[in-house]
């Protein structure tokens, strides 16, 4: 839990999720075993659908430590108190951009799947392609932990930037060009994507202390 008080303080900073301006909050409190998501939407310009990172924070020196969910060293073991996840409302055509909700029926075609986007943007919360975790695990552009070379029988690729498997990641044991990993960079309206093997096991190698029990 992160509960302030007793000379110990901090401040949450995120981009809001409707304006993308930066928001700073002081002594938020939150519960154990929780992660605190400020969701919201607004145009984010060209084709992208969805956009989160978790979010920064400052801390008195003594609570440093409880901000960052007792994942220490930073470097091989993430953890959050959260952040904020932008959906997108209006397609490059300046219409209003259609989104599925349905989590029980499968997306039509032109229809952007909202579970699809919200699990990949998720991810981005708890470490992928946005922690140093991550990061530390990646040769070049060849993700080497060994949970998921275990899995995969060798590293796999990312995109340039770090931030993604590489375009057409498939998750063993699956055989064939599908399922794509929901963590590829790109998803086609009328598809839908969760999470697979591959995935699960790159969120185990980020976070090895808080992610084990639940991949």
């Amino acid at each position: 839990a992160i509960q302030p008080g007793g000379g110990n303080s901090w401040t949450a900073s995120f981009l809001s999720p409707d304006t993308g301006q930066l928001v700073a909050l002081d002594n938020l409190s939150i519960a154990a075993d929780t992660v605190l998501i400020f969701p919201g939407a607004r145009d984010l310009n060209a084709n992208i659908v969805g956009l989160s990172r978790p979010g920064s924070w400052s801390a008195s020196s003594s609570f440093a430590d409880t901000v960052r969910r007792g994942q220490v060293p930073f470097a091989s073991d993430f953890g959050t108190w959260g952040g904020a996840i932008a959906f997108d409302t209006t397609l490059p055509s300046n219409q209003p951009r259609p989104w599925h909700f349905d989590v029980d029926t499968e997306p039509t075609l032109g229809v952007t799947d909202f579970l699809s986007v919200a699990v990949h943007e998720l991810a981005h919360m708890f470490g992928f392609g946005t922690s140093v975790s991550f990061d530390n695990q990646i040769n070049g552009v060849a993700f080497q932990g060994p949970t998921v070379t275990a899995l995969n029988g060798g590293s796999v690729e990312v995109t340039a930037d770090y931030g993604h498997w590489d375009f057409g990641t498939t998750s063993p044991p699956y055989a064939g060009v599908e399922p794509q990993t929901a963590l590829n960079p790109s998803i086609s309206p009328g598809s839908r994507r969760v999470l697979t093997p591959l995935d699960y096991a790159a969120l185990k190698e980020i976070g090895r202390a808080s992610c084990r029990e639940r991949v």
